[in-house]
């Protein structure tokens, strides 16, 4: 049985434990990412059918990864999650 791969990449650990708690039961494999550098890892790595993304990260922050993410030919679906956002960063994230 293959079974699809989700990351959720957030430096809240209350918010990975919820998504894992939302999206476990649907059958999906959550996996995690604490900063933007091991979230590129695991998406280069692990191949994921999606990616929870948040834009305030240590090390990369969300937009950086977005950017790298496509520089790479990485062809993923990403959502972006964030607490704090403004419509600059809306606009930076649709052009990413």
């Amino acid at each position: 049985m293959n079974i699809s791969k989700i990351l959720v990449a957030d430096d809240d650990s209350k918010i990975i434990y919820a998504f894992r708690e939302l999206l476990k039961p649907a059958g999906f494999e959550i996996l995690e990412a604490a900063d933007g550098g091991d979230a590129l890892k695991k998406i280069h790595k692990e191949k994921p059918v999606l990616v929870f993304l948040d834009i305030a990260m240590p090390e990369l922050d969300g937009l950086s990864v977005l950017k790298q993410i496509k520089t790479d030919g990485v062809d993923i679906p990403v959502i972006i999650i964030t607490a704090f956002s403004t419509m600059e960063t809306t606009i930076k994230a649709i052009h990413s």
